[in-house]
């Protein structure tokens, strides 16, 4: 959910190693009073004479300006870089200070300028353009949506502002007005290598992450090398809520499969099924586990006993888990019953894999300003989501010109109206793709799963929901593609296994060896891709309109559609009256903008009640 990493400058060529910086020499037949960095430690480049006093290493002249004053070469090491610039009549002559042996390096400097310290480190994770918002972002045009929101960097130092220059100002990565673009970039305040870690979060200090309401907003990775997702860490601490489901089963097979001592698991949530979360929590030694219905405690004890496994039971232990500190958590209980885990796993901060779309339909707003109020960084695990994320990693959001999401098209993607009015469960659970959960695997044969993926976009990308569109592609190797305003399409493909998502923002920025099939596109032979079908799919339809309205409107379509599938299941309700019920239960409702999360609970409960009086009216066969 980006997401714009600027890398860590290398180095120019010529300055004696990575710590670049600029040389600056004498012209004028004089003698070079001090030369830039030598080496990736820095340090005075310089030979000491017999009295102890640096003198030059190189000699340069150059040809004096038209003016005859004199002049100051500054050199870069690349070809054509040397800028002459001319030097003020009356500007007092500087001269090297006699360096003794033994004297720090902090004392070695010219007199009038500034030691030879250590540089003041940016943060090297800082990105060209992230999505924590704030003033300064680019839009898209009349009407488009700034790339906000809610990340790991969201909280901000009081009191630490640093002055922008006078003039020429641009907002950079964070909303902070730093100067001029080439005087970020090369981060030049001292001659030496900056520390490692950063002196601040990015942007700056005292701002917080913002943005309106509905804008995309949640992604706010971190660049390579950055502490603050615990890269490089010796092991980072994980909580998977809903462990023993489809992704939860995927996300523990990483940690199986990952070197040892680079994960460690602080909590485990389950609904009910005790014995494969008992089984998952003694192999990784996890701290805690957790099942959400009350009447599994006693057997998850049993289970446990003796294993020094804490084990839990309840919604509030389910809290509790979430609450509890890890680097990075896994948001993979199913539907609306996965939100108040989301919120306070959020507010406690750290990473959060987003797993369960459900949370940003219903509850966009909360979720968003919890993550910024907790300062997290929320990643998307819907393998269409991180696939526009990768392909927007590293790009300017104002050339964002549209996003594509596909879609499988499910198990009835060929069927007509009248074969679908009499598909079973069985049927519609039997993806010819993907090995989901069988409400995800309902959803996706109704197409609302990608309705809900739609506004998950809108929440969490850089682009109007006009700009999101969807094409069916029945072989599932292209997740997702992103369309710029130079007409280039990037795109992510690999093979249909919820371990690649899963992977990359579980080991995010870095990647992880994941042994999933890799893609053959000469097996493949052709890609397909064609527009849904809104006659047969009207669910694509009802989730656009829900996200038009705003407001509650959302809320209610995913409460509807939750208890529709839920009927359908059990077979009480028919294939096509899924979508048939979520259309009455939004036009019988009114939808304001629900404040808070309570009020969020209570519209979902009173949209459940009137899905349900709408589908018992209707027959199982329908």
């Amino acid at each position: 959910m980006g997401a714009f990493v600027r890398p860590a400058h290398p180095g120019l060529p010529g300055d004696g190693g990575a710590a670049g910086g600029l040389r600056r020499r004498r012209a004028g037949g004089g003698r070079t009073r001090a030369a830039g960095p030598r080496g990736a430690a820095g340090g005075l480049r310089r030979h000491l004479g017999r009295r102890g006093r640096a003198r030059p290493a190189v000699r340069h002249r150059a040809a004096r300006p038209a003016a005859g004053g004199r002049c100051a070469v500054y050199r870069s090491g690349r070809p054509g870089a040397d800028r002459i610039a001319p030097r003020q009549r009356g500007r007092a002559r500087q001269c090297p200070v006699p360096v003794r042996r033994g004297l720090g390096l902090r004392h070695r400097r010219l007199p009038g300028r500034s030691g030879l310290r250590r540089a003041e480190a940016g943060a090297r994770h800082l990105p060209q353009q992230d999505l924590v918002g704030g003033a300064g972002r680019p839009r898209l045009g009349a009407g488009g949506r700034r790339w906000h929101g809610a990340g790991l960097h969201a909280r901000r130092l009081a009191g630490r502002h640093r002055a922008g220059h006078a003039g020429g100002q641009h907002r950079l990565a964070g909303g902070g007005s730093v100067g001029k673009r080439h005087q970020a970039a090369f981060q030049g305040e001292g001659h030496l290598l900056p520390h490692s870690r950063p002196w601040r979060a990015a942007g700056p200090a005292g701002r917080g992450a913002g943005g309106g309401p509905g804008g995309g907003a949640a992604v706010l990775p971190a660049g390579p090398g950055s502490a603050a997702l615990g890269v490089g860490a010796v092991t980072r601490s994980v909580t998977i809520l809903g462990s023993t489901g489809s992704v939860g089963r995927s996300t523990v097979a990483l940690l199986d499969a990952a070197p040892e001592g680079r994960f460690r698991v602080e909590a485990l949530v389950a609904n009910r099924d005790v014995a494969r979360l008992a089984e998952q929590a003694i192999r990784h030694r996890a701290r805690c586990a957790v099942v959400a219905d009350p009447a599994c405690h006693a057997a998850l004890q049993a289970a446990l006993a003796g294993t020094g496994v804490e084990a839990a039971a309840g919604l509030a232990a389910v809290e509790e888990a979430a609450s509890r500190p890890a680097d990075w958590t896994m948001a993979a209980i199913v539907g609306a019953a996965g939100l108040r885990s989301t919120l306070v796993a959020l507010g406690r901060g750290g990473t959060l894999a987003l797993a369960n779309k459900e949370s940003l339909v219903c509850a966009a707003e909360l979720v968003l300003a919890t993550a910024r109020r907790g300062g997290a960084t929320l990643l998307p695990v819907d393998s269409e989501h991180n696939a526009i994320f990768q392909a927007l990693h590293g790009q300017d959001p104002a050339g964002v010109e549209r996003i594509i999401l596909t879609a499988s098209g499910g198990p009835f993607r060929d069927w007509d109206l009248a074969r679908m009015a009499t598909a079973t469960p069985a049927q519609a659970v039997r993806h010819p793709v993907w090995s989901m959960g069988a409400k995800i695997s309902v959803d996706s044969a109704t197409m609302m799963n990608k309705g809900l993926e739609l506004i998950e976009a809108a929440r969490l990308f850089p682009v109007p929901e006009p700009r999101i569109d969807v094409l069916v592609h029945p072989q599932s190797a292209v997740h997702g593609l992103v369309q710029f305003a130079d007409g280039s399409l990037l795109a992510q493909l690999g093979t249909p296994d919820m371990r690649t998502p899963i992977a990359y923002a579980l080991a995010f920025p870095e990647r992880l060896h994941v042994d999933a099939p890799r893609l053959d596109l000469a097996a493949l032979g052709r890609l397909e891709f064609q527009a849904p079908d809104p006659v047969r799919f009207p669910a694509l339809r009802l989730a656009r309109e829900a996200l038009q309205a705003g407001g509650g409107a959302p809320t209610i379509l995913n409460a509807a559609n939750e208890v529709a599938v839920a009927l359908f299941l059990e077979g009480r309700l028919g294939f096509l009256g899924i979508a048939a019920v979520v259309e009455q239960t939004l036009e019988s409702l009114t939808a304001p903008l629900a404040d808070g999360l309570e009020a969020i609970l209570a519209l979902d409960a009173e949209a459940r009640r009137a899905a349900t009086g709408f589908a018992a009216g209707r027959a199982p066969a329908c």
